[in-house]
């Protein structure tokens, strides 16, 4: 770009902060082009890292292979190999303590940085998880073919683990067992509300499934209207579960 002037001037932005070297060699190619005068300025902006909830940040690098806890603990990495995945993670740890915290300079910054056995750590450890987005790999059972029974191509499904998700603000935290019992008291807690709302229909001698006639004796019934006016609440109840029974199962497969 200064060798053709492309830009009348030119304002340099770097993720993260950019070395003596590098900015030589800018400078260098300034020289060579005479464009020297129209480098107005140059930025360090420190964002080598992105923010995906209020306390949760991950390392931003266009390979998160290069800065993953496989990467660093390969038996047959080398020197030079390790050398880079440290400086990516220095430069990427740099900028969000120079942006975002003040420490004192003796604590123990290694502490926190350890994954331990939760469930939000498990589910970035073993899954594809990227921008609080997890895919799934489903198998859909077997197959019969003249060859025998085979697996079923396997169905690819992606889920959305946000702060809007209930369970997952209120157990990203928590113990991965810990997190397989909430799981099965959720689904507990929906099947006997579940059995509430066919137990009132039945009272009201509503045996079908005509939602339509329930909302038409709401008005006589309390019990029956707060049923009715909860199935939105149930239904996003039950979506939460079937998600983190997938979410945990597919956890659970990677580390039994």
């Amino acid at each position: 770009d200064l060798r053709n002037q492309l830009y009348e001037s030119y304002y340099l932005n770097f993720i993260s902060a950019i070395s003596r070297s590098k900015l030589e060699d800018i400078a260098n190619a300034a020289l060579a082009a005479s464009a020297v005068t129209q480098v107005a300025k140059v930025f360090d902006q420190y964002l080598n890292f992105i923010t995906l909830e209020d306390d949760m940040f991950v390392l931003c690098n266009q390979n998160k292979e290069l800065v993953s806890y496989r990467a660093i603990n390969r038996p047959d990495i080398t020197d030079t190999e390790m050398e880079t995945v440290m400086d990516t993670i220095v430069d990427s740890l740099f900028c969000f303590f120079v942006t975002l915290v003040l420490v004192d300079r003796n604590i123990d910054l290694a502490t926190p940085l350890h994954h331990t056995w939760t469930y939000q750590a498990l589910v970035h450890d073993v899954l594809d998880f990227h921008l609080n987005r997890v895919n799934l790999e489903e198998s859909s059972g077997v197959e019969n073919s003249p060859a025998g029974a085979r697996p079923k191509r396997k169905n690819k499904k992606s889920y959305d683990l946000t702060p809007v998700d209930k369970f997952w603000q209120k157990h990203k935290g928590s113990p991965f067992p810990e997190v397989a019992e909430s799981v099965q008291q959720e689904l507990e807690s929906y099947r006997a509300q579940e059995d509430e709302v066919k137990r009132l229909k039945s009272i009201m001698g509503l045996e079908g499934e005509d939602e339509g006639a329930i909302s038409m004796l709401s008005d006589n019934t309390a019990k029956l209207t707060s049923a009715v006016s909860s199935l939105p609440e149930l239904l996003e109840k039950k979506r939460l579960i079937d998600l983190h029974t997938n979410v945990a199962t597919a956890v659970l497969e990677h580390i039994k």
